[in-house]
């Protein structure tokens, strides 16, 4: 494919989301369930801290989340309805590793615009009729745009930050459609899975973890 035809799909694949996600930011008021804090002082997130810094496996660090899950709910203070469901439901964890310098030449790690519960897919025009599931968000060039859900479609998203932004990395800010986060070692950032986000590009060495909540009914019913 020529690039530069690649970069004008993309751009509108990105502009379609945003439209998308404006609209989701002002019907749906999901930034009323944002979190943004810091819990450095906390000695579960010291010990977090040493597992991710020696890459210790995903497996461990949930085992280690799962037993502290309480104490970091009850210091970060949530909403009850949403401090219970994270409760009482499931969470994965996948750590974030940024790729450092490799033989000389700068190696980087970005997300563009997206949602953590789904994500675009394209299709021919003539097959609009016959899409189901699907939600469509734009049309362009004979391409009809939608959301397809993952079949384990989380309900909210939780990032650790392990490190400091111009201090251990470089860019790497965390954007919302109306704020943008430049996160610093023992921040938490809590979110609805729902909501459009990105991370601009990231030289260095940044560490983090993304946890995210699943609704363990439907998981059992997709099963």
């Amino acid at each position: 494919m020529n690039t530069s035809f690649f970069q004008i799909e993309e751009g509108i694949k990105n502009q379609f989301l945003l439209n998308y996600g404006n609209y989701l930011f002002y019907n749906e008021k999901l930034y009323e369930e944002r979190y943004f804090g810091n819990v450095a002082d906390k000695m579960w997130f010291y010990h977090l801290e040493t597992l991710v810094r020696i890459k210790e496996t995903p497996e461990l660090i949930k085992e280690y989340l799962e037993y502290y899950i309480q104490d970091i709910f009850e210091d970060l203070g949530l909403p009850i309805e949403i401090n219970n469901y994270c409760l009482l439901n499931l969470f994965d964890v996948v750590p974030r590793y940024s790729t450092v310098i490799q033989n000389n030449k700068e190696k980087k790690y970005n997300l563009d615009w997206h949602f953590d519960n789904r994500t675009v897919v394209t299709n021919p025009i003539q097959k609009i009729d016959k899409l189901k599931n699907l939600e469509t968000i734009g049309v362009f060039k004979n391409k009809v745009y939608s959301l397809w859900d993952y079949k384990r479609r989380p309900k909210y998203t939780m990032i650790m930050y392990f490190n400091t932004y111009n201090s251990d990395f470089k860019g790497g800010e965390f954007k919302f459609i109306d704020d943008v986060i430049k996160p610093s070692y023992g921040d938490i950032l809590f979110f609805n899975s729902n909501e459009l986000h990105k991370v601009e590009p990231v030289i260095g060495k940044r560490n983090a973890l993304v946890l995210k909540f699943y609704d363990i009914e439907k998981l059992m019913y997709d099963n």
